[in-house]
């Protein structure tokens, strides 16, 4: 079965904190859904509740798989919307979506999210232009990441999928900042190192990606050897050199961390922090096209265990 019964239980136990009412919701009754629990503890060879006479509370191990039951949850209801599904009128001729998009946009987002799309929807193809020259040029619409303004601004607030956070990062040649690079999986132990970029051993030069070289401050623009609007370009460079901490989008060195072949230092930027917004066209927006779009977008930027992870054998 696509959807397990025993999962839609037990969230439903879970959310509503009896059996009973879970039941009720499924139309089945209080003895089905205690067997599917059971079934499904049984499974995993753990208890998910405490049960009373007073009340049903998640136990430590049921909190754990709450976390990934909401996930497939999720998912599955996502794979769902990607299908035009049985009562939906299928067009049999080709649609082109126009986008115009920015360059770290088009370089590390739109093409995870059009392989995705396209993989369910063989009538939608794409015409993806250069932001910078696409003056003149009709678009359904435009996909950019903005610098956060520094007041509320509630008419872009809508067309934000997500945001791009800053990541500095260096080659594991970098024998002055390895010791200090936080582990592939995220931890580390003991206080964290250093959290600025001023806390960067001063033998090192900076690489900057160029959205972020108007962020820095006077102090630091003196230690910039390299500033430039291609990531690809600072990942080469970063990856050959002993001596330099690269800063860059984080999604565009995603898979390099993942493989180690750079280090994440353990640096907080805040004010680094760009909004990814898809502004739609009128003639776009509202329709299931744009939604779709909207959704794979954000589900790329904000879920990185399951959109993003590839197995090392694979990779």
């Amino acid at each position: 079965m696509i959807e397990d019964t025993r999962l839609k239980a037990f969230l439903l136990v879970a959310r509503t904190g009896s059996f009973t009412r879970a039941g009720s919701l499924l139309g089945t009754g209080q003895s089905s859904v205690s067997q599917s629990i059971a079934s499904l503890e049984k499974k995993l060879g753990v208890t998910l509740f405490n049960r009373t006479r007073s009340e049903v509370s998640l136990t430590p191990e049921g909190m754990t798989f709450m976390e990934y039951a909401e996930r497939l949850e999720y998912w599955y209801d996502a794979a769902l919307r990607m299908f035009p599904g049985e009562d939906s009128e299928v067009m049999s001729f080709p649609r082109t979506v126009t986008l115009s998009a920015d360059r770290i946009c088009s370089d590390y987002l739109l093409p995870r999210a059009v392989s995705v799309i396209r993989g369910a929807r063989k009538n939608l193809s794409f015409r993806i232009i250069d932001l910078q020259s696409s003056d003149g040029i009709p678009s359904d619409a435009v996909l950019s990441a903005k610098e956060v303004p520094p007041t509320m601004d509630f008419e872009g607030e809508k067309d934000i999928v997500g945001t791009m956070d800053a990541l500095v990062v260096c080659s594991p040649l970098n024998r002055s900042l390895k010791e200090a690079a936080v582990p592939s999986d995220g931890s580390f132990e003991g206080p964290v190192p250093f959290s600025t970029i001023a806390g960067i051993h001063v033998s090192n030069t900076l690489a900057v990606w160029e959205g972020y070289h108007s962020l820095l401050t006077p102090d630091l623009l003196p230690r910039v050897g390299v500033v430039t609007s291609s990531a690809e370009a600072l990942k080469s460079i970063a990856l050959r050199s002993p001596d330099i901490a690269a800063i860059l989008p984080e999604f565009s060195v995603r898979e390099e961390l993942f493989r180690g072949d750079l280090l994440r230092l353990p640096v907080s930027l805040p004010s680094f922090t760009f909004d990814v917004h898809l502004t739609a066209h009128s003639s776009f927006e509202g329709k299931s096209d744009c939604a779709l779009l909207r959704s794979v977008l954000s589900d790329l930027i904000h879920d990185k265990w399951s959109v993003w992870a590839y197995s090392r054998e694979n990779g």
